[in-house]
């Protein structure tokens, strides 16, 4: 009976049978260790070779794409610096090429391109006049209506889209300057992610949007599709949502008009909280995890998803915080999830917020739990 080995393994192995000189022919110049990989030769030179725009030493290892007569660099390590797309690369450092379209590598030398000077690792749109996609400036530089320092990071890969952000090469007390004022919008970030629909920044003061300030940190906001836009980011002071006070450190989804949708409290994700009260009902505080509002209207979805409910707003879910419990083989205690109407007072139970509460903070009764297995 015989035995057939996978079409796969097969072309690989007859890939593998390419020789030096074979691979210097397809290759169009002298290379030796050539090894056929699926899809794509590599192998180093061995007398300095351009790839179209992309001039490479001898002892350059390139990975590349034959076609018919076509051959096409996909990547490329040098021992020496080299020249491509009128910058300077940096030996011995990964320089690639996506779709024949798109370079990435990091140069050795300053770039001046569309007006900016940019040092570090580099990506830039190939074509008869490249264009940069993303770069560290060397020295400030205006970008999309903000005063951007140097050391900051620029990004246009997306058509409509960008970002600047900060790297450690940047100085600890540089922040971008918007040139002019957007109303409800900062002035100044650490950091700034725009596109159509939503924008993201890393705040560096607190900011008042509206009845809400918040924090320095991630703050952002969505175009709905109804006009308003959902924030989202830390308080910096309480605010009110109903009977529900939310205070300073809670991170909170807040539309335009129809107000609070949902918070996080601190450490929402951990499993082991922190005790801190962040939210008050009928004069009592507490912690929680997660605080979705209810409304009584319809929801309008915006960008990934994220909604913004209109209505009067008519109760509340809570996912109470609690705290780790290992006893034995036991695992983490589950969060209990309440439902509340529009006063605070529970649906569906008997005992009171307060109770619930402290039952979710209450430690974990080990003895009460069936017996495992033992353990050295």
């Amino acid at each position: 009976m015989k035995t057939l080995l996978p079409l796969v393994c097969v072309a690989r192995l007859a890939l593998a049978q390419t020789t030096d000189a074979e691979a210097s022919t397809l290759l169009e110049t002298p290379v030796i260790n050539a090894v056929d990989e699926y899809g794509g030769l590599s192998a180093t030179l061995t007398e300095p070779h351009c790839f179209g725009d992309v001039c490479l030493p001898a002892g350059a290892k390139v990975s590349a794409t034959v076609v018919g007569k076509t051959v096409t660099l996909t990547r490329a390590n040098s021992p020496a610096a080299f020249s491509a797309l009128g910058a300077r690369f940096a030996a011995n450092s990964e320089f690639s090429v996506s779709n024949g379209q798109v370079a990435e590598g990091r140069l050795a030398a300053v770039l001046n391109i569309d007006g900016f000077q940019v040092t570090g690792p580099v990506v830039l749109r190939m074509g008869t006049k490249p264009e940069l996609m993303e770069g560290t400036l060397k020295r400030p530089a205006t970008f999309h209506g903000w005063s951007v320092p140097a050391g900051f990071t620029v990004t246009q890969r997306v058509p409509g889209e960008w970002a600047a952000e900060a790297t450690p090469d940047a100085a600890p007390s540089a922040v971008m300057v918007r040139l002019k004022k957007e109303a409800g919008e900062p002035s100044r970030a650490r950091a700034v992610r725009e596109a159509e629909l939503w924008r993201d920044f890393e705040l560096v003061e607190p900011l008042r949007v509206g009845a809400l300030t918040f924090a320095p940190g991630g703050w952002s906001f969505i175009l709905m599709p109804d006009g308003q836009r959902l924030y989202s980011g830390t308080l910096a002071a309480r605010i009110e949502a109903g009977a529900l006070k939310v205070g300073g450190g809670v991170f909170v989804y807040w539309c335009e008009r129809d107000g609070l949708q949902e918070a996080q409290g601190p450490q929402a994700l951990d499993e082991n909280p922190g005790v801190t009260a962040r939210f008050t009902l009928d004069g009592f505080s507490f912690s929680a995890a997660r605080v979705r509002v209810f409304r009584d209207g319809t929801s309008v979805a915006g960008h990934k998803g994220e909604t913004c409910t209109a209505g009067a707003l008519t109760g509340y879910e809570l996912e109470l915080a609690r705290p780790s419990c290992e006893c034995g083989v036991a695992g983490p205690g589950r969060r209990p999830n309440l439902k509340l109407d529009a006063k605070g007072r529970i649906i569906g139970a008997s005992r009171t917020l307060r109770e619930e509460v402290a039952a979710a903070a209450a430690p974990c009764q080990c003895n009460a739990l069936p017996p495992g297995p033992s353990h050295p």
